[in-house]
């Protein structure tokens, strides 16, 4: 993350957004800028926010916001999902399908759903150990922890077993 990362408490809120293609070194770049000049400015009720936000693995854009100087409100979390939006129309990639799963694998991002992760389980070709991100995580110190981790701790594992038997 940019400088403001590492003064950042653990309980620091945590919000990201994948995204639907891999991102160009120059996309990159642009999208770094917009995030780097839009959290240096970043206020929710007239008060600077102590956050920071980056492009991690040119797929994740993190936000991360301490509120132990100023909360966020409602608006100011608003204000960053329409940064998000203007990534989207700049760039033509989709950051807000929830329903896509990330996986690393062998060195690789590979984009999947539950299905297939189900078909993939199926063919052997990942097990319960295979990485994934969990783009759920809320604040700092699970971002640290537990971001990118085992799907056999992920919730929706369970429900992959029970497909895999029927």
């Amino acid at each position: 993350m940019t400088d403001n990362f590492q003064l950042l408490s653990d309980n620091a809120r945590v919000w990201i957004y994948a995204s639907s293609d891999s991102i160009s070194p120059n996309q990159a770049a642009a999208i770094q800028l917009k995030l780097d000049t839009f959290t240096s400015s970043w206020t929710s009720h007239q008060n600077q926010l102590l956050a920071s936000a980056q492009l991690l693995h040119n797929h994740f854009v993190v936000f991360m916001v301490d509120e132990s100087e100023h909360e966020i409100s409602g608006c100011g979390i608003d204000k960053s999902v329409g940064v998000v939006r203007e990534l989207v129309e700049m760039t033509g990639i989709d950051f807000f399908n929830r329903l896509s799963i990330y996986l690393y694998v062998n060195g690789s991002f590979e984009k999947t759903s539950k299905q297939g992760i189900v078909e993939k389980l199926n063919q052997g070709l990942i097990d319960e150990n295979t990485l994934y991100f969990d783009n759920l995580v809320s604040d700092k110190k699970s971002f640290l922890q537990s971001w990118l981790k085992p799907i056999r701790e992920s919730w929706f594992f369970p429900l992959l077993l029970s497909n895999q038997q029927s």
